[in-house]
């Protein structure tokens, strides 16, 4: 039976994207200006404006509102460091917009959101938008989780549309038996950022549906992971009934 993601649904449909048209930066924010490097340099403030995909209205966003992105147990959160790494025109920003005396702005934003974007249109369609596995994870491969693993929203999608906790279970045996990875045909299974148990338990807390737990520690047979009391369906029906 497919799980319930009326509200991953919502929650990605409340977001925002947009294409950067501008980014303002003043010498006067320079943070190590003796760098011979444009790219090198840092600044402790930066502003800007982006276009909505939906309906082109300008957004005003400023650095101190970048924030990392949790969605189910996969982050988003690319290096914002140096010049090199900050929003340039044309990039894909997605967050969420509040109204100001001024107009609409980011009230949080995060850049490099193009793998966002996919997950959602993919949530929307639904499992038919992995049938092809390679593509899907072009699609999907993120790589600016904290820890810089590429395969968590693919993994993401796959759980949530294909109800396929196994591929995660697999994870615990032989890596012959894991899955066949679409970019890594030399190793099989995936690399994210999280353990297995608590991937699998921030992504069923995600949908509020506990199912997606429920099938994972009835597909383990009786075999308990690590920190598998911390993330028991006890546990996250405990969270579910405070929501």
């Amino acid at each position: 039976m497919p799980y319930n993601l009326e509200h991953v649904r919502s929650a990605l449909g409340e977001l925002k994207f947009a294409k950067v048209t501008k980014l303002i930066l003043d010498t006067a924010n320079l943070l190590n200006g003796y760098v011979e490097s444009d790219d090198e340099r840092m600044y402790s403030h930066f502003c800007g404006y982006a276009e909505l995909l939906d309906g082109g209205q300008s957004v005003w966003f400023k650095k101190a509102s970048y924030r990392t992105l949790f969605i189910g147990g996969a982050t988003h959160d690319p290096s914002l460091r140096t010049k090199k790494e900050y929003p340039k025109e044309g990039d894909l920003i997605v967050g969420k917009i509040e109204r100001s005396a001024k107009g609409p702005v980011f009230s949080f934003w995060a850049h490099r959101a193009e793998p966002i974007l996919n997950l959602r249109k993919a949530i929307i369609k639904g499992p038919r938008s992995l049938s092809s596995t390679s593509r899907s994870f072009g699609k999907l491969k993120s790589g600016h989780t904290r820890k810089r693993t590429e395969d968590d929203l693919w993994a993401l999608a796959r759980l949530y549309l294909c109800c396929d906790v196994h591929m995660f279970i697999a994870e615990y045996g032989k890596e012959e038996k894991r899955i066949r990875h679409p970019s890594r045909p030399s190793s099989n299974g995936i690399i994210i950022e999280r353990n297995i148990v608590e991937f699998i338990f921030l992504s069923a807390m995600f949908a509020k549906d506990p199912t997606i737990l429920s099938d994972f520690y009835t597909g383990m047979g009786g075999m308990m992971p690590a920190n598998s009391e911390m993330f028991s369906i006890d546990a996250l029906r405990a969270v579910l009934e405070k929501w």
